[in-house]
């Protein structure tokens, strides 16, 4: 979710859920340069793309998995694999740019909100995904509802779990509980809590025994907390990190 924050600017809350043990253990928050400014990148070691980042100053953005998409005899009940078999046929034949490195790109090159939503909402990609989108001023937060060749978008306060938001559209959910958990977040009454409490909308079913990773970041004030899950529970402490914003 992306939405005003009480202590000034927009505030991005993720999580990210995978069923891939260890990407609670291993993730490493990198703190990249570029033309545009310093980035923080929430990754893995040997992952080259991005999913979740923070570039003070300028924005922070999240990938959300879009559903699996009924690619033929759409009218045939099928089991999803053969869905997601078919989906991944797609993205392997596409020329153009995978979300995450899309994603990369947008961090190296955008100087500031309004150039990320127009790249991320225009942008040829390879598969359909969300990108949760938070600004330095009031009201720029939105969520981009992407298919290989058109968007949607989806303006503050915006959330986005792993079902489509439009009605017109179609597909198996990723995850757990999507409905549920899109709700809560939309009516958590913790969702607009102060800075100091950064973690209290963290509860089930947005936390689940998928989760690997949590992620609030606010890029007016340059702040970022981190904490990784396995399916126990947290595995790591919260990684706070505050960069001071120049003039």
């Amino acid at each position: 979710m992306a939405a005003n924050d009480p202590d000034g600017g927009v505030v991005l809350r993720r999580t990210l859920d995978w069923r891939v043990e260890g990407l609670g253990h291993h993730a490493v928050v990198l703190r990249q340069d570029s033309q545009t400014g310093p980035f923080y990148n929430i990754t893995w070691p040997g992952f080259l793309g991005m999913v979740s980042g923070m570039a003070p100053g300028r924005f922070a953005i999240a990938i959300n998995q879009a559903p699996i998409s009924r690619s033929f005899l759409k009218a045939l009940p099928r089991p999803w694999i053969l869905d997601w078999a078919t989906g991944r046929l797609q993205t392997w034949n596409s020329r153009c740019v995978t979300p995450g490195f899309l994603l990369r790109q947008v961090f190296e090159n955008c100087p500031d909100y309004q150039s990320a939503k127009q790249r991320l909402s225009e942008e040829a990609i390879a598969l359909p995904v969300f990108f949760t989108l938070a600004g330095i001023d009031a009201d720029e937060a939105c969520v981009i509802e992407r298919l290989p060749d058109r968007a949607r978008v989806f303006e503050t306060p915006a959330a986005v779990a792993n079902h489509w938001l439009s009605d017109d559209l179609t597909g198996h959910p990723r995850g757990q509980e999507s409905q549920r958990r899109l709700a809560q977040i939309r009516t958590d009454p913790n969702a607009a809590r102060k800075s100091d409490d950064l973690f209290d909308w963290l509860a089930p079913p947005i936390l689940n025994v998928d989760t690997r990773l949590a992620m609030v970041a606010n890029p007016r004030a340059g702040r970022l907390a981190v904490q990784g899950f396995e399916k126990t529970g947290p595995v790591t402490r919260v990684l706070h990190l505050t960069e001071k914003i120049a003039a």
